[in-house]
């Protein structure tokens, strides 16, 4: 979850746009180069899905290493607009014992190519809207990494798309939804009710891996607001998620404080939060405080990624999988362990996404929760530059 690229080299919003100019206003109004929308091609329970992959930085490439190791899942195309990544993916391709894959720099032309069902799709924040709403046009089932876009509208447009092709399956990256300690977890909380009434959650993500000056050299897209969102968007939706998911709800309000000029004398152009700290009010007075920082020192009294939630009958650490009941619980046992750890939760959302296509069911992370968490970010980060309390409404009426 805490995603550390391969390679971090720079790419320009203008030049990864550029690659897809022409299909701009697509992404309104449906897929513009094919004659129609197509359903997609059903996968029989025994026969390979035939796949392309759209994006293979450091994530992208992780997501074809993993599909590799699949045997339900054929690689048909790779898209990059970086030559180098392209034949790097293309020897993974033939080194795992498949053909090689067709190679493009234009996804257009990915979505063109009638065989393919499933895409993965990696790329800079800023183009998972456009990507995503013409890969559903196109009739391909999406694998779609996290976040699902960066705007409040670009979110209910993707969700429109997908009630007008119920057919598609999209998979949002929140590969923790797959987990099944993070399922068994929250199944604790919610249904069987062992923490009594949530009064408290603490999440975080505190990195010490971003470098010397933070995640993303001078110009890269993940320290560019209008390109990756900012690090509550980016990054901390995964927590999103998560909390959402706990509460059954999105939060009423929050408030925040942060800094974004940590790093700027070494990249004038740099924007993003590179610490924040947010409080989010959600239904039922539940409170949550949420850090996010990349100044942490390596170490885990400094470092490191949770989230916790207290209610009052004890304490529920999702990412460590452990409960501790308090004296108010009549429990004889204090302490309670959730499923066994899972190291690869990647290779559980990728199978589960290819098993939801084989075996016609729906994805554990559709577009639903995705808007949720998009939005919660939004929230998050109107509170955090405006350092004052907004409402929902008001982040729905701005952003």
């Amino acid at each position: 979850m805490n995603r550390k690229p391969d390679d971090q080299r720079t790419l320009s919003r203008r030049s990864f746009l550029a690659a897809g100019a022409a299909s701009a206003a697509a992404a309104g109004t449906g897929w513009s180069a094919l004659a129609g929308p197509p359903a997609p091609l059903a996968a029989g329970p025994g026969d390979p899905v035939r796949a392309g992959l759209i994006g293979v930085g450091g994530r992208g490439t992780r997501h074809l290493e993993t599909a590799l190791k699949n045997n339900y899942v054929s690689i048909a195309a790779v898209c990059d607009l970086d030559e180098g990544r392209l034949n790097h993916a293309a020897g993974l391709v033939e080194a795992a014992g498949g053909r090689k894959p067709a190679l493009h720099t234009d996804y257009r032309k990915l979505l063109e190519d009638p065989s393919i069902e499933a895409v993965f799709s990696a790329t800079p924040c800023v183009a998972h809207y456009r990507i995503y709403m013409d890969c559903i046009a196109a009739g391909k089932h999406l694998y779609g990494e996290k976040p699902m876009c960066i705007s409040v509208k670009e979110a209910d447009d993707i969700v429109s798309q997908q009630e007008k092709h119920p057919q598609v399956k999209v998979q949002i990256g929140f590969q923790r939804r797959c987990n099944p300690r993070t399922m068994e977890g929250i199944k604790l909380i919610r249904e069987d009710k062992v923490l009594g009434p949530l009064v408290e959650g603490r999440a975080a993500f505190n990195n010490a891996w971003g470098g010397k000056f933070g995640l993303g050299g001078p110009g890269s897209w993940q320290s560019r607001v209008l390109e990756s969102g900012d690090w509550m968007v980016e990054q901390a939706v995964h927590s999103w998620d998560v909390i959402n998911w706990v509460a059954g709800a999105t939060p009423r309000q929050a408030f925040g404080l942060g800094n974004r000029e940590l790093f700027r004398s070494n990249d004038p152009g740099r924007d993003v939060s590179d610490f924040y700290c947010a409080i989010l009010e959600y239904p039922g007075n539940f409170i949550v405080q949420f850090s996010h920082s990349w100044i942490s020192p390596n170490d885990p009294a400094f470092s490191g990624h949770h989230e916790r939630f207290i209610g009052l009958l004890g304490g529920i650490d999702l990412t460590a999988g452990k409960i501790t009941y308090s004296d108010r619980s009549d429990r004889k046992d204090k302490t309670q362990l959730v499923q066994p750890e899972i190291e690869d939760e990647t290779t559980l959302a990728i199978n589960s996404f290819i098993d939801c296509i084989r075996h016609d069911r729906i994805p554990h992370s559709t577009v639903y929760n995705g808007r949720d968490a998009t939005l919660v970010g939004l929230l998050v980060r109107k509170a955090v530059y405006e350092r004052r309390a907004v409402t929902w409404e008001e982040m729905l009426k701005s952003s």
